[in-house]
């Protein structure tokens, strides 16, 4: 599984991405990603029970813009659901200016806020698909060592070798 810090690094749309808050997060490991628009607790529907453990959220937080206690509030919820990180779209323009409340509490949580560059380029949709294509990179290359094993155990059993023989293929 790869880290928030491996995606950092590893895709165009987050490589020039700003740390807002919870760098000490950063090796969390990545295990998907979900979009929340509904990011009012309040709000009936509300797709926060979807969250799985180890997802990135990726939000603009649009519809509690200038409630900092709500922005509060979700970041605990997010925490408590054990997320990954935060990519926060359109700091500036949807969120005039984040609170420093909400910085403070990510940092305090350990749970990476990230900002993506301010560039038409830069998606919803391009941090999604680049954020699933590392994942699948990895998930490849998983496969293929687990296959590789499991030809050697298999070789192994064919040629009648010893368990010891057989270990040199989990190192």
């Amino acid at each position: 599984m790869d880290t928030i810090n491996a995606l950092l690094h590893n895709t165009n749309s987050l490589r020039n991405a700003t740390i807002l808050a919870g760098s000490r997060g950063l090796n969390n490991k990545i295990s998907g990603v979900t979009v929340l628009e509904m990011s009012d607790l309040n709000e009936e529907g509300s797709s926060l029970l979807n969250l799985k453990q180890g997802e990135i959220v990726i939000t603009s937080c649009n519809d509690i813009k200038e409630n900092v206690e709500k922005q509060l509030q979700l970041i605990y919820a997010l925490k408590q659901r054990k997320i990954a990180g935060i990519v926060l779209f359109y700091i500036g323009y949807v969120i005039k200016s984040l609170d420093y409340s909400v910085i403070a509490l990510c940092d305090k949580l350990d749970l990476p806020l990230i900002c993506p560059p301010n560039d038409p380029q830069i998606s919803y949709a391009s941090v999604m698909n680049d954020i699933m294509g590392l994942l699948m990179r990895k998930s490849e290359h998983e496969s293929k060592k687990e296959r590789t094993i499991l030809k050697g155990i298999m070789e192994l059993n064919q040629k009648q070798r010893s368990f010891s023989e057989g270990l040199k293929f989990f190192k």
